[in-house]
């Protein structure tokens, strides 16, 4: 006959196995419930976010997230947007090929993200006058910086005086074309037929 004492060890220790071997029955039985990651899966075990390109050529339903990046590195996310028709049907290398300008940072068939260079912020770009092509010109960008040439004048380098020449090739910064005019007029020039 098993002392009291041992009964109670025994009961209790055999409810304890019990219970362990019935929650880890649920544990195992819950985990064969939950479909596999595929991507987890397919990818490496330091696969730390990739993204898995895919080949398949694009289908109509896909969008397009468009990013440009300016030169004094202010970033322009344009709103996402379906694809256009005419990149329905291509594969990243076509698109490549097509757009060359744009550098292809994601390629799903759910989106379609890339990039490209833009010149200078037209948020934070300025206009001044300079000299392009031996011309007065108004210029969008900064003196620092470098721009873009707006418009040339016709006024040459040579019917400007002396002393503003070197102030109109380090840039003058102006408000809007008009004050330009304005600054040019004050060297002493008449325009023919403006800008």
């Amino acid at each position: 006959m098993v002392p009291t004492k041992g009964k109670w060890t025994v009961f209790w220790l055999g409810a304890a196995v019990f219970v362990a071997g019935f929650a880890l029955g649920v544990v195992l039985h819950h985990r064969d419930l939950i479909p596999p990651d595929p991507i987890r899966e397919e990818a490496s075990p330091d696969w730390q976010g990739a993204v898995i390109e895919y080949q398949e050529p694009l289908k109509s339903g896909s969008r397009l997230a468009m990013i440009i990046r300016y030169d004094d590195g202010c970033l322009e996310e344009l709103p996402i947007r379906p694809l256009p028709l005419r990149a329905v049907g291509k594969t990243r290398e076509e698109l490549a090929a097509q757009y060359g300008d744009w550098k292809i940072l994601e390629f799903s068939p759910e989106l379609v993200r890339v990039e490209r260079e833009g010149g200078p912020c037209p948020v934070h770009a300025q206009l001044y006058l300079g000299i392009a092509d031996g011309y007065a010109a108004v210029f969008q960008g900064r003196p620092d910086r470098g721009g873009v040439v707006l418009k040339k004048t016709n006024v040459p380098l040579g019917r400007i005086p002396e002393a503003d020449r070197g102030r109109l090739s380090e840039g003058i910064p102006v408000g809007s074309e008009q004050e330009a005019l304005q600054i040019l007029e004050g060297m002493g020039e008449e325009r023919d037929g403006g800008f």
